[in-house]
């Protein structure tokens, strides 16, 4: 799957677009890669879905550290952000 079909993005970080493009860049290069090679694409699937993946995993997790912290309402917590 590709873009915000693939991942549930919280809106306040705005990094479904940028996730989907890099989906997109990925997917394109795995299937360049099938055709260089002659290969079938599901040869190049995996190596997508872990490039993916990682990518992916270290952005979520960017973004729910951000979302904890903002969206907190802990009353230091919300000073701090000021």
């Amino acid at each position: 799957l590709i873009g915000d079909a693939a991942h549930t993005v919280h809106p306040m970080a705005g990094q479904g677009l940028n996730l989907g493009l890099g989906d997109v860049q990925v997917l394109a290069a795995s299937l360049g890669k099938a055709d260089k090679a002659g290969m079938d694409v599901s040869t190049f699937l995996n190596e997508y879905a872990s490039d993916r993946q990682r990518n992916v995993s270290i952005a979520l997790g960017g973004i729910h550290t951000l979302q904890r912290l903002f969206g907190n309402q802990n009353v230091a917590l919300l000073h701090a952000n000021d």
